[in-house]
């Protein structure tokens, strides 16, 4: 049997139990699947660079997308209801900057300026970009929003590989 540590499972989550709990949103959760399994779609066309592992957590299911090798890091993770507040996308901005050729802090002000740059409601809060890890909830990435915040990922993912 797994370590476990006191916050977290010993097995990790399902696709099927991440989409479970999705489903169970009050509201529009066929959408916010729909936007979830569009994520997951993404990655699984960046594979083996991009691998999807569910994470640990114990209420909130979620899909950790880790990048790289040798020493993967999570620069995506879905949620699949965020401590109550529904389904979000968490992007681990400290981590992609850590993994750019370029120095740290100039890898990140560009990130956080093309994030800026999509328009994305969340991520125009002044604090929130700030972050190690804002997350954007699925229902403000319906459409054009998901597809114009995956390019910038897969810009970074061409900086970075």
């Amino acid at each position: 049997m797994a370590k476990t540590h006191a916050g977290y499972r010993s097995e990790r989550w399902t696709v099927e139990e991440f989409f479970e709990q999705v489903l169970e949103a009050p509201k529009d959760s066929g959408e916010l699947a729909q936007t979830a399994k569009a994520v997951l779609e993404w990655a699984d066309g960046h594979r083996p660079f991009i691998r999807v592992l569910g994470g640990r957590g114990w209420s909130d299911r979620s899909l950790i997308m880790y990048a790289g090798s040798g020493r993967p890091r999570g620069v995506l993770t879905l949620y699949a209801a965020e401590n109550g507040g529904g389904p979000k996308l968490e992007i681990q901005i400290d981590f992609m900057s850590i993994m750019s050729p370029r120095d740290f802090h100039q890898a990140r002000a560009d990130l956080i300026a093309k994030l800026r740059a999509l328009g994305i409601p969340r991520l125009q809060a002044d604090d929130v970009l700030t972050m190690q890890r804002p997350n954007v909830p699925l229902s403000q990435l319906a459409g054009d929003c998901l597809e114009s915040l995956l390019s910038v990922i897969d810009s970074w993912i061409s900086e970075v590989k």
